[in-house]
């Protein structure tokens, strides 16, 4: 009956949140106009999701082995810590509403209208991309960094052993190696604008570069997250010929095809299990990963177990200059939840709450939203107003949106948001990027002058 509950209130939580945001920049009511808010509703699902998977199999019946583990989870504590998440979401989404409109982000419009007819300025600025994001890959590489699929294909190495030697064991500071994500997400998108102006074989090679580089990390949801903005700075359509009942008989095939392999794969690695335990393992993955560090966190409070450490100094932009011994909260769930070291795993992702109440207790915990929502909307902004100086301004607002969604997860803990470190760290990173870009642009125009629409979104 309660797991009815949470999903009673999961879903109102999540039909309030496109009710709040209509006329803001996050209005995903009208897709083919403003499609970019899509990422932000995920990130809404990843939380929404796993609330409802632990509610209705429990903490003691999901799935316990291996990377989504939840150790330190408390049996009993479900539905606290879902009417807690669900809570202080409805408490973000309003106080993001508001800001929203009180910083007067409005509604995007098709980009369509901004960039027909300049299919040359979209491909000088993907040329420029790629000219800037091969110089710093080379960069890296001199300095130790490898190519992550690539590395694992030529020398059979496990690909997250070259991930962890990328983060830790090279000359390149793990702060300043998602650069190469940053640049490839613009390049998918400036890719996708080139193809939907029917420059399509151009398109789909800046599509190519930009998977190029959002791999080489070796990390999968990037890649998935290329392809994504790819087709829908294309606006892709499914052909009509596709809605007949052969297309609806093939998927479905092909989906029992799919799930008999992951399910021969499975019984490969759990021999003893049953078909039963089976659907168990794929209900308990899905998405529960990004909520294992709140599940863990609520769990070491209710056993007197929370780790005491001075977690503050993550707020603090540039904190590892001043303070090398402290440890981000989320890396600390995951040393002791799972037992590995420091350079042995990333962290454990959880929503924001979860590291203020580690920080703060309840207090923060419930005003933690609040922050959130606020610095939000002027890191949506900062952005924005870097986008326009530097880049092109037609198209800064898509880029600025999507760009503070792929760098601000609510789901990637609170550190980032009170005094604006993630915000500041992607403006520095990309100005120095996207500097000689406008540098070589202006020696340019003032040679040839180039026709660009005044009118902004």
């Amino acid at each position: 009956m309660l797991s009815v509950l949470i999903a009673f209130l999961s879903g109102f939580t999540f039909v309030f949140a496109v009710v709040a945001m209509k006329g803001t920049v996050l209005d995903i009511t009208s897709p083919k106009q403003n499609p970019w808010p899509l990422f932000w509703y995920i990130q809404l699902l990843l939380v929404l999701v796993p609330v409802n998977v632990i509610s209705a199999l429990g903490i003691a019946g999901v799935w316990s082995t291996g990377a989504h583990a939840l150790v330190g989870a408390v049996p009993g504590t479900e539905t606290e810590v879902a009417l807690t998440v669900i809570g202080t979401l409805l408490l973000y989404i309003s106080s993001l509403a508001l800001m929203l409109r009180v910083v007067r982000l409005k509604k995007l419009r098709d980009e369509l209208i901004w960039i027909r007819g300049h299919e040359g300025a979209i491909l000088w600025y993907a040329k420029g991309f790629i000219l800037i994001g091969t110089s710093i890959f080379i960069v890296f590489t001199i300095l130790g960094f490898r190519h992550a699929f690539i590395e694992s294909w030529l020398t059979s190495r496990r690909l997250l052993e070259v991930r962890l030697m990328n983060n830790y064991h090279t000359g390149v500071p793990s702060q300043i190696i998602p650069i190469l994500f940053w640049i490839g997400y613009i390049l998918s998108m400036l890719g996708g604008f080139t193809f939907r102006l029917k420059r399509k074989s151009q398109g789909f090679f800046i599509l190519l570069y930009s998977l190029f580089l959002t791999s080489a990390l070796g990390n999968k949801a990037p890649i998935v997250i290329t392809i994504l903005l790819w087709i829908i700075a294309a606006r892709m359509e499914i052909p009509k010929s596709w809605y007949s009942l052969r297309t609806v008989a093939f998927g479905g095939f092909s989906l029992i095809f799919v799930g008999g392999l992951i399910y021969a794969l499975f019984l490969r690695q759990y021999p003893n299990a049953g078909f039963s335990e089976f659907i168990l393992y794929v209900l308990s993955r899905l998405g529960i990963g990004q909520m294992n560090g709140t599940y863990i966190t609520f769990g070491w409070a209710k056993t007197d177990e929370l780790p005491v450490g001075n977690y503050y100094w993550g707020l603090i932009p540039g904190a590892s200059f001043l303070n090398k011994e402290y440890i981000n909260y989320q890396k600390v769930i995951m040393m002791i939840s799972e037992g590995y070291s420091y350079t042995e795993m990333g962290v454990v992702n959880s929503y924001f709450i979860a590291e203020a109440f580690a920080i703060g207790g309840y207090p923060l915990l419930w005003l933690s939203p609040i922050i959130v929502a606020v610095t939000s909307a002027i890191a949506m902004v900062i952005l924005r107003k870097m986008f326009k100086f530097l880049l092109w301004k037609p198209i800064a607002p898509q880029m600025s949106l999507v760009l503070f969604l792929l760098t601000h997860d609510i789901t990637g803990g609170f550190n980032g948001f009170p005094f604006l470190k993630s915000v500041l760290l992607v403006a520095s990173l990309l100005s120095f990027a996207l500097l000689p870009i406008k540098f070589w642009r202006s020696l340019r125009i003032s040679k040839i002058i180039i026709l660009v629409p005044r009118d902004e979104q």
